[in-house]
């Protein structure tokens, strides 16, 4: 990884961003209660539950493994007006 930067400069490729970038440290905003508080109408499901949904639970020793990640859909409600 140290070398892709220089590689990238050499080659007049793109430079990757700096690894400690991809972190995220600070509080985060909650997306379902930021985009409700606009006027959208949100729906929330984890991706264990998506997958229960969908008839595609992972095998029960593997059930750790599976993806932590929260989906979040949103749809704007266009007859509410937002301050």
């Amino acid at each position: 990884m140290r070398g892709i930067p220089e590689d990238a400069d050499q080659t007049g490729g793109t430079r990757p961003p700096d690894i400690p970038d991809l972190w995220f440290i600070e509080e985060r905003t909650d997306l379902r209660q930021w985009l409700t508080d606009r006027g959208w109408a949100v729906t929330v499901i984890e991706a264990l539950n998506l997958m229960q949904r969908y008839d595609r639970p992972p095998d029960s020793d593997l059930k750790d493994l599976a993806p932590r990640s929260v989906f979040i859909e949103g749809r704007l409600n266009t007859t509410r007006r937002c301050a």
